[in-house]
């Protein structure tokens, strides 16, 4: 039998669509189909469960990558200020807001 969690899926899955294939009403172990079925249940509860975490995780992996691609924009923006001359004192402390690496 399968150790690991993906391959044991499979197995049932496997078992299940035999099962339902060749032998519907069949008991096997003394169980029933719908017996099999639902005491594997949970374990197909749980892969689903970890399968849409894995997709939140992903979107939230792109969310960050493109907002960080944006705060860097608006970093680049912000040094840019400085370098313009109009009321400095106040583009200054604009940049240093935004600065990854403050001087101390």
């Amino acid at each position: 039998m399968p150790n690991n969690p993906k391959s044991i899926g499979g197995h049932f899955e496997a078992i299940i669509g035999g099962w339902e294939e060749h032998a519907a009403d069949a008991t096997f172990g003394g169980l029933t189909l719908t017996q099999y079925k639902t005491k594997v249940k949970s374990s197909f509860d749980a892969r689903d469960v970890i399968e849409d975490l894995e997709r939140k995780l992903d979107a939230a992996r792109v969310d960050r990558k493109n907002s960080g691609r944006r705060e860097q924009r608006t970093y680049g923006q912000c040094g840019e200020l400085d370098q313009r001359g109009s009321e400095p004192w106040r583009e200054q402390s604009v940049v240093r807001v935004f600065r990854l690496h403050p001087q101390r």
